[in-house]
């Protein structure tokens, strides 16, 4: 589970699955994911979000009484996130000193940690589930070379790994946080896999996290004739870290390609003593019931003040829910735009997740949003008891003629969609 769900009391879970009942919101958010500044210390060639960086910052006094509204809705937990550095937020001092008065928790913070050294200590004491630290290379000069900086960031990016460590092995046990180190995988580094996978653990890490990319070029990836060593390469640190017994690695090759990423998590699974678990399990064969719940739950703020209903949609101007230059929290969460975002994914639960996709009029969701296990928040931000309860509810409290209208809608919507299908196929020589 993500962002602080295991945390929520009885009667914060009540509130969120009375209002999916009742196709309404009850407080909240619960969970806010900040992009407080788009600005990054680092210079990556791969860097995903390079294109929507233009030096915005949330001004402190907006995003200030932006937490103060949320706080007095319930608001609970933070994510440090976006699409540039947030620990140099101009204002990072004044943020962590309103999270320590207000008890918010910062459930998960994405660093690239060269100046984690300063802040570590006082991240650990507000309260932090997950501190993911996107390290990449395995030395100072690939480092330079990947990140495009000095070989002596490495060295400050290593500081605040080991600064991390030591005040989550001081904290007392309830408030240790996860400490995971990311190595993006590439064409050029991939056969450094065990010498990554051997630096992390010095490093007294808790995952270690292989990852590969999106926005790689064709030839930035590792070509199909390599695949074999790849492969050969990856079950060497998988065979390793089961020997050790206690399974720091976790895989996302999908980005790229389905074949290595279903090899190595498969090659890991079957290695694993029964009981034991390092990501998310899928069983195609049971009825769906995990839907996305995040618009009862978060709401993510970007670095321009845009809101979004989900991180998935930053920058995505026609996903945008408002922006608070502009308006309240409250007026925002509350406001019809998100309303109309609970309303259509309520319909997906109704038909049981066989929803027909329409642009036009699901212009708020995405496809993935929809289709089954497409997207990671659909299948693994709650309990599968809370899923299994909620759906049971749902069962039981949805008016009968509200099914038959969303299905009667959905069988509409599904025949237009295959009769314009047939309209534009090419007519085969001598049809009609």
């Amino acid at each position: 589970m993500l962002f602080g769900w295991e945390r929520l009391t009885q009667e914060e879970l009540d509130r969120i699955e009375n209002g999916i009942v009742e196709n309404t919101v009850y407080g909240g958010p619960l969970h806010l994911e900040i992009e407080p500044t788009d600005a990054c210390n680092l210079n990556c060639f791969f860097c995903c979000t390079d294109w929507f960086r233009h030096g915005d910052s949330i001004p402190w006094d907006i995003l200030k009484a932006t937490l103060e509204e949320g706080v007095r809705g319930g608001l609970r937990f933070l994510r440090l996130s976006g699409g540039g550095e947030s620990l140099v937020y101009s204002s990072i001092n004044p943020l962590l000193d309103f999270c320590a008065r207000n008890s918010l928790r910062i459930v998960d913070l994405t660093t690239n940690g060269t100046v984690l050294d300063r802040f570590a200590q006082r991240i650990v004491d507000i309260g932090a589930d997950l501190i993911y630290i996107s390290l990449n290379e395995p030395s100072a000069k690939r480092y330079s070379q990947t990140m495009r900086v000095p070989e002596a960031v490495f060295h400050k990016a290593i500081r605040g790994v080991e600064a991390v460590c030591a005040a989550r092995d001081a904290a007392p046990p309830d408030q240790r946080p996860t400490v995971a180190l990311q190595f993006f995988v590439w064409k050029d580094n991939y056969r450094l896999l065990p010498e990554m996978y051997r630096f992390a653990r010095r490093l007294g890490v808790d995952q270690i996290i292989i990852k590969t990319l999106l926005f790689l070029k064709p030839e930035q990836r590792i070509p199909p004739e390599e695949h074999q060593a790849a492969r050969e390469t990856i079950l060497g640190i998988i065979e390793e870290d089961t020997r050790r017994g206690d399974f720091k690695l976790r895989f996302d090759l999908s980005r790229e390609g389905g074949e290595l990423n279903s090899f190595a998590l498969q090659e890991q699974r079957r290695r694993l003593p029964e009981g034991v678990s390092v990501g998310p399990r899928f069983d195609g064969r049971n009825p769906r019931r995990e839907f996305c719940l995040m618009p009862w739950y978060s709401a993510t703020i970007g670095a321009t003040g845009a809101v979004y209903p989900c991180c998935v949609f930053v920058e995505e101007s026609a996903k945008t829910v408002g922006n608070i230059h502009k308006e309240s929290l409250t007026d925002i969460w509350r406001g019809k735009q998100y309303q109309r975002m609970r309303s259509l994914l309520r319909q997906l639960m109704l038909l049981g997740g066989d929803m027909e996709y329409s642009r036009k009029l699901h212009s708020c969701l995405e496809p993935l949003c929809i289709h089954r296990y497409s997207c990671y928040f659909a299948y693994h931000l709650c309990s599968e008891e809370f899923y299994q309860k909620l759906g049971d509810r749902m069962d039981r409290a949805a008016p009968f003629m509200e099914r038959v209208s969303a299905r009667l809608r959905n069988s509409a919507l599904r025949t237009t969609h295959k009769a314009l299908h047939r309209l534009r196929q090419p007519r085969l020589k001598g049809n009609p």
